[in-house]
């Protein structure tokens, strides 16, 4: 009997030392979280626009009623709410060409975001004059939106006005729909657990 109370009495203690030696071999704070870092992937992205402009001015508007807008495009992400586009653009009919560059701020951080943006650059206006009468320097602004489709595909949708500061001045408004290729998780930002 007393053996046995010695051998419960032994079994207890060591249980109990067992338990305080883990508790004390490590300091648990329950209420802290896993540190994370935020890793930016693939700012990149390229594609191709098609899309409608109407001239807003009477003297173009003379020469042609609407203008079908083809173009390549590069746009780079950075600061996570900003994009970088360069653009080329032909107008059809006629040979109207130009390039330029925007800036985009985009609002939210979904799959479905609006944005605003700016540009600014050079445009060929073909009009039967002389070139000199019909190019000129060019200043945009534009409102839109921007749609996740896939993994490695992008959707936008953009209502640009262009100024052109050529002999009328010309001035466009219209409706562009670009598509946009990168690699996988271009834009996103992960969660990464440090150990």
């Amino acid at each position: 009997m007393v053996y046995r109370f010695l051998w419960s009495g032994l079994l207890v203690a060591s249980s109990l030392f067992c338990t305080m030696g883990v508790t004390h071999a490590e300091d648990l704070n329950l209420k802290a979280s896993p540190e994370t870092t935020t890793v930016a992937l693939n700012p990149f992205s390229y594609g191709g626009t098609v899309g409608g402009l109407f001239p807003v001015n009477q003297e173009l508007r003379d020469e042609q009623a609407a203008f079908v807008n083809l173009g390549l495009n590069v746009d780079i992400r950075f600061a996570e709410c900003f994009s970088l586009g360069a653009e080329y653009s032909w107008l059809v009919p006629g040979s109207s060409q130009g390039g330029g560059l925007t800036l985009d701020y985009l609002l939210g951080k979904g799959a479905f975001r609006p944005f605003v943006g700016v540009g600014g650059g050079l445009l060929y206006v073909d009009e039967g004059k002389p070139f000199g009468n019909s190019f000129g320097v060019t200043g945009s602004a534009r409102v839109g939106l921007l749609f996740d489709v896939l993994e490695t595909l992008q959707l936008r949708v953009a209502v640009p006005f262009t100024f052109v500061g050529n002999d009328n001045p010309d001035q466009f408004a219209g409706v562009n729909f670009t598509l946009l290729f990168s690699g996988p998780n271009r834009h996103t930002q992960v969660r990464k657990l440090t150990y």
